[in-house]
């Protein structure tokens, strides 16, 4: 329901706002959140809990509850769930709780759920234990055992729990090798048969790559380089390393497939685009860049939610790896993205959000950059997106590395000053929020023109928003305010 729906996006929120050394005693605290934050009957609380969930055990330096019933809760109740947003935000999670920890126990609670009644279910379970295997390897889990559960898959009469396990098969091949066939003897003949010829066509691949690296992974690579943990005095990252061409990223004959009629096939290579994206800190364009953004604004349309949703999460990955190069795709890309606010969907929501903030990134945190998409969408029929706008805007506004002149105060000025008055209460509280952030980052006196018009209770809402305003500019010290109307 939406009042679960909130308290678990604020639960999520307010770990923000926790300081690093009151986050461990902040975290055990609200561990035992967890399990109703993934098992909520209402399917859109449910989407928006297990997001937050995954906010929380990312944080957390280890287990903060009990981590196999958990995963029995993913499993049970979200895993399979008719909606997307929930698929993907359980999956997301079973990964996080791979990171935080170690992906073995993980991969125990998964494989329990081969066996589900349901087929649907145990096709779903089978499906996450590839993905995690596909993303951190077999090194700390035992693939042995993971064979030896497919027996009831691959017996079983769904068909599309068949395909599923014979899948997760061929990925362990392409970790373990030959032994693989050896654990699958109990097999019949005919299926050992093909899965054989599948696994030759697999040992011509290149040799398997951990896509995600473990918490402990990344600590160690840190320690050999002498990084501490949490130095605030460390460089970026993205400075010191190697540009990768976003070519090397990209799956072999992508542009192809993602022209296929078939969903399934442009939500796979959508998929398979994204996890190549996040296995490199910093990218570089080269020939195809432009074509592979382009392909990508398309897909962002895409009918299916699931394609859509990928297509915005690898765009948001390139602006944020290619930074400033990419500053040439935001007039293009961003009002394809600002346009998709309009799903209800809070996956997708939430995905575009990043997205538009890593273009204002990359275009230097320039609002000329920005202004054309956010006139244009602040006008949009669609009141979902006239207010996801809005906050689009205040996020701008209180960024660190924004520059101000007097234009752009008068023309956003003005037009936030109209927008209080929209007809959405949504709207106008975004408009308000954004005010008020404006009059944070603004010099004192700047906006009193604009705002004479708006009226007292209209101006303490604006107040009530610049007095808690997080902005990050010199002018944040600024404690004066227009008086009100």
């Amino acid at each position: 329901m939406p009042e679960r729906a909130a308290a678990y996006h604020e639960l999520a929120t307010e770990l923000d706002y926790v300081t690093a050394a009151a986050r461990p005693e902040w975290l055990a605290a609200h561990g035992h959140c967890l399990l109703a934050m993934v098992t909520d009957v209402s399917q859109p609380a449910l989407a928006v809990g297990l997001a937050s969930a995954t906010a929380l055990v990312g944080a957390a330096s280890g287990p903060i509850c009990d981590q196999r019933a958990l995963v029995a809760a993913i499993v049970d109740v979200a895993l399979s769930s008719p909606r997307i947003d929930v698929r993907i935000a359980s999956r997301e999670l079973l990964l996080t709780l791979c990171w935080v920890d170690t992906p073995a126990p993980v991969v125990v609670g998964v494989a329990a759920g081969f066996g589900a009644r349901v087929p649907r279910a145990a096709a779903a379970a089978v499906s996450a234990a590839r993905a995690i295997v596909r993303a951190y390897g077999t090194e700390h889990i035992d693939a042995t055992a993971l064979l030896a559960a497919l027996q009831g898959p691959f017996a079983h009469k769904s068909n599309d729990l068949r395909t599923e396990a014979r899948l997760l098969a061929v990925e362990l091949f392409r970790w373990v090798g030959p032994d693989v066939a050896t654990s699958l003897q109990y097999l019949p003949p005919i299926l050992r048969k093909e899965l054989e010829a599948q696994f030759a066509a697999a040992a011509a691949d290149p040799p398997p790559k951990q896509e995600r690296l473990l918490r402990s992974q990344v600590l160690a690579a840190a320690s050999d380089c002498g990084v501490a943990e949490n130095d605030d005095d460390v460089d970026d990252p993205w400075d010191t390393a190697e540009p990768v061409a976003t070519a090397q990223a990209c799956p072999r004959g992508f542009l192809a497939t993602i022209a296929s009629p078939a969903w399934k096939e442009r939500k796979s290579a959508a998929e398979l685009l994204y996890e190549g994206l996040r296995l490199h800190v910093r990218l570089e364009t080269d020939g195809g860049t432009s074509a592979l953004v382009g392909a990508l604004g398309e897909l962002v349309d895409d009918v299916h939610v699931a394609v859509s949703l990928f297509a915005i999460r690898c765009l948001s990955q390139l602006a944020l790896k290619l930074r400033g190069q990419f500053s040439v795709h935001v007039p293009s890309t961003l009002p394809l993205l600002i346009g998709r606010f309009k799903v209800r969907k809070m996956a997708v929501v939430c995905a575009v959000r990043e997205a538009v903030d890593a273009c204002f990134s990359a275009a230097g945190h320039n609002l000329s950059a920005i202004s054309t998409a956010f006139f244009a969408a602040a006008a949009h029929k669609n009141p979902q997106v006239r207010a996801e706008t809005h906050s689009f805007l205040q996020r701008c506004l209180a960024s660190a590395a924004l520059q101000l002149d007097t234009d752009s105060i008068k023309t956003y000025g003005g037009h936030l000053a109209i927008a209080l008055e929209d007809c959405n209460g949504a709207v106008r509280d975004a408009a308000a929020e954004c005010l008020g952030t404006l009059i944070r980052v603004t010099p004192d006196g700047s906006l009193r023109p604009l705002t004479k018009g708006i009226g007292k209770s209209g101006m303490h809402k604006v107040h009530a928003y610049a007095s808690q305003a997080d902005v990050a500019i010199a002018h944040r010290a600024r404690v004066g305010c227009p008086p009100c109307a």
